[in-house]
């Protein structure tokens, strides 16, 4: 059985307008990615790729939380592109700021997820990532 998706055309919205505000501050462009690929975009510059990019949105402000929680298997994936020969970065929007982080990165493990959406497979295993090790694009 296939997982509901639950990306919304609001939610893609965000991730354009993050990952434009990323680029202009890093002087590059980038190319959304497709579904398959486990991340959301590619960062070039000068035609040459140079970091994949996965996005994700905080209702709450940065400091809400000493650490920010991901999915070990988006996580994992995200990681894998650096086997590749690619930077890859983890980059949240909060409330408050956009920051991103370099991936691998430290991080503590458990298991964790919302409990919002009534979906069994929302609770996995995750990454706890220490909210000091981002840095910030832009504060809102």
């Amino acid at each position: 059985m296939s997982r509901r998706r639950y990306e919304t055309d609001a939610d893609l919205a965000r991730e354009a307008k993050a990952v434009a505000t990323l680029c202009e501050a890093l002087g590059c462009s980038s190319v959304k990615l497709p579904l398959a690929s486990r991340a959301d975009a590619l960062l070039h510059r000068d035609g040459e790729a140079k970091t994949i990019i996965e996005f994700k949105y905080r209702r709450t402000r940065r400091g809400a939380y000493p650490t920010y929680m991901i999915g070990r298997a988006k996580y994992d994936a995200l990681v894998d592109w650096t086997t590749k020969g690619f930077k890859a970065a983890l980059l949240v929007q909060w409330s408050d700021q956009l920051a991103y982080v370099m991936v691998p990165v430290e991080h503590d493990t458990g298991e964790g997820g919302r409990t919002d959406r009534g979906d069994d497979r929302d609770i996995e295993q995750v990454v706890f990532i220490d909210v000091d090790k981002f840095s910030t694009v832009k504060r809102n």
